[in-house]
């Protein structure tokens, strides 16, 4: 009777073992299929344009990569600036697929939201409820959208509202209603262009240099001094005629530094004394035929500002170490030079007959002559 009762005993253990494991078998696939990844051909169609594109560094950023998620992904590189003119590759992407490459990793659209609703939510745990949070733009933060908009080059200026350069900073509002809309967006787009190349950094912290509005507050302060020293820009460009037209000729030739050029290496390159040569002598004929004010070099010479930018990297740029705002391209800009000095001789003017016959065309902006555009007055 022992033994029966024994293996009666054991039978019913082994039954209930058995139904146990089938009950935890099939909670266990309940739970995993409650995490898998959705059907790919049910996901939402994206808000998203076609057109529109992302550098790795904002990817990782944004939308909280690892730098193994974007392999596969198509890309194509531009040059880009570091350290005000050393030339460095940067990868673009279409946004779309870095947008389904993150899909895909967090299980469809839903996942994707859940992921960044629990990442935000630590975020304000550690550094309170109006902690700064990347995400991409066409995803929605609960406490509006200046919290996670993103930080990117060339934003409209003229509202305050949304503007992810203010962001909810009083103080970068009160230095944005204190300077032209270009300025504003310059300034700023050096401080992001200083994030740019540290997109692992960013990636690995959550936060970049200048991601935050604190981040941005003192060196913004710093550019209202240099920012009040340069001339109104003109809000059309010149018309037609034919000095305007050579010059706009010769600035079409104008070469720019090659891709990949290292930072120690940016001083081998310039415009050459015969292009200078060229540039200057057609702005010696547009001051001619139309002057210096605002019909003639006063107009003309924002093109060729624009121009050294695009072609040389030398515009706005800021220096973490010393706290301190150049503009490498503003000399464009400025007033006569002294030629008492080096000052001249460092100067585009100083390289050729043409470029010092301009200087001597010009008024003075600086009582002794030094450069005053782009610069703390001294």
């Amino acid at each position: 009777m022992p033994k029966t009762a024994t293996k009666s005993g054991t039978s019913r253990t082994h039954e209930s073992s058995r139904k146990k494991r089938s009950s935890t078998n099939a909670q266990t696939q309940i739970a995993e299929s409650s995490t898998a990844p959705s059907d790919p051909s049910r996901w939402r169609a994206s808000k998203l344009r076609d057109s529109d594109t992302i550098t790795k560094g904002n990817a990782v950023k944004q939308y909280h990569l690892k730098q193994s998620d974007f392999e596969g992904i198509p890309f194509r590189t531009e040059q880009t600036v570091a350290k005000g003119r050393f030339i460095t590759s940067m990868y673009i992407y279409k946004e779309r697929d870095i947008e389904r490459r993150a899909w895909e990793k967090h299980g469809g659209p839903e996942g994707y939201n859940k992921y960044l609703t629990k990442l935000r939510a630590m975020r304000i745990k550690k550094h309170g409820p109006h902690s700064y949070f990347p995400q991409p733009s066409t995803y929605d933060d609960p406490r509006g959208g200046v919290y996670g908009a993103s930080i990117q080059p060339g934003i409209p200026s003229g509202s305050n509202v949304g503007d992810p350069y203010v962001g909810r900073s009083p103080t970068l509002l009160k230095i944005k209603n204190q300077m032209a809309p270009w300025l504003w967006t310059a300034y700023n787009k050096a401080l992001s262009d200083l994030d740019e190349p540290n997109w692992m950094s960013i990636g690995l912290s959550g936060r970049g240099l200048f991601t935050e509005d604190r981040d941005r507050e003192w060196p913004m302060k710093r550019a209202l001094v240099p920012a009040s020293t340069y001339p109104p820009r003109p809000a059309h460009p010149l018309a037609s005629s034919g000095s305007v037209d050579r010059v706009r000729a010769v600035l079409e030739e104008a070469t720019s530094l090659p891709e990949g050029t290292q930072e120690e290496d940016v001083e081998d390159y310039e415009w050459s004394e015969d292009y200078l040569e060229r540039l200057f002598s057609a702005l010696i004929e547009v001051v001619n035929q139309h002057g210096l004010g605002a019909e003639g070099l006063e107009g003309i010479r924002w093109e060729v500002y624009d121009k050294r930018v695009a072609c040389m990297h030398d515009g706005i740029y800021y220096d973490r170490g010393d706290d301190v705002w150049s503009d490498g391209a503003a000399e464009w800009l400025d007033g006569q030079f002294t030629d008492v000095g080096i000052l001249l001789e460092m100067r585009c003017r100083g390289k050729c007959p043409a470029g010092r016959r301009f200087n001597h065309m010009l008024p003075q902006r600086h009582p002794r002559g030094y450069a005053s555009v782009g610069v703390c007055p001294g």
